[in-house]
């Protein structure tokens, strides 16, 4: 009897050399280092590759719009969210794809967005066209509490945020590919431009307590330099009262 094409596919799949051969694929794609120097990441062909056996620009979109679900419904990251109407999933998607080597989605839709005014605690603000427009109307965010109005990104948001992100990709499926690998490697390399400003936050307060605490050390040692003369003085004058029989 002839064997069936599924048959066939099956002795295929089980034949030695060829689960060698995508044993030597998924271990040297998942041995690829993050390809960023100069302080930029860079694609090239080993990533596009991970990003095209993961699934391309749909399997990302189906992972950002499940962040997004997710992100909607957090009171910590939604207050950065002006309005959930915008295409948020599609639209990082298209940036992870592109930063990935899967083309210029990202940058072919920025080419023709439309901005357009809103208002925020009584300052006036552009819809975002880039990254650094998108997080600079995240800050200012109408949904913002007056006293957090314009304060960045902290390090508890940035743990909330990977937090939910990579919860949405082992949802998907991303975190059962190389892809998922790499991507913890991607997402912490630019993290870490927020992880920079924390650090020069805390490096100014300490600075700043530094420089308290030395002037109150200061000022203690001048009262205390003041005092000690006027013991002095005071003794000195014990000393002569003494002397004259007062």
């Amino acid at each position: 009897m002839m064997k069936s094409s599924q048959e066939e596919l099956n002795t295929l799949t089980n034949d030695i050399d060829i689960q060698l051969e995508a044993a030597t694929l998924t271990q040297s794609l998942s041995s690829i280092p993050l390809n960023a120097y100069s302080g930029a990441h860079r694609p090239n062909a080993e990533t596009s590759a991970l990003a095209a056996e993961a699934g391309g620009l749909d399997k990302l979109k189906e992972m950002t719009t499940a962040f997004y679900a997710k992100a909607f419904v957090n009171p910590q990251l939604d207050q950065f969210i002006r309005s959930h109407d915008d295409p948020h999933g599609s639209r990082f998607a298209s940036w992870i794809a592109e930063k990935m080597g899967l083309g210029t989605p990202w940058s072919d839709e920025r080419r023709t967005r439309q901005t357009c005014p809103f208002s925020s605690h009584g300052h006036q603000f552009e819809t975002p066209h880039d990254r650094s427009s998108a997080h600079y109307a995240a800050w200012h965010s109408p949904k913002r509490t007056p006293e957090k109005f314009g304060v960045h990104f902290k390090l508890d948001d940035c743990r909330t945020w990977m937090r939910l992100h990579f919860w949405s990709c082992r949802e998907v499926g991303l975190f059962d590919t190389p892809f998922g690998d790499y991507y913890v490697k991607f997402i912490a390399h630019f993290v870490s431009v927020c992880k920079f400003k924390l650090k020069y936050e805390f490096r100014w307060y300490m600075y700043c307590m530094s420089t308290v605490l030395l002037n109150l050390l200061t000022s203690c040692s001048f009262f205390c330099f003041i005092l000690l003369l006027q013991t002095k003085e005071l003794h000195r004058c014990l000393q002569e009262n003494r002397q004259d029989g007062l």
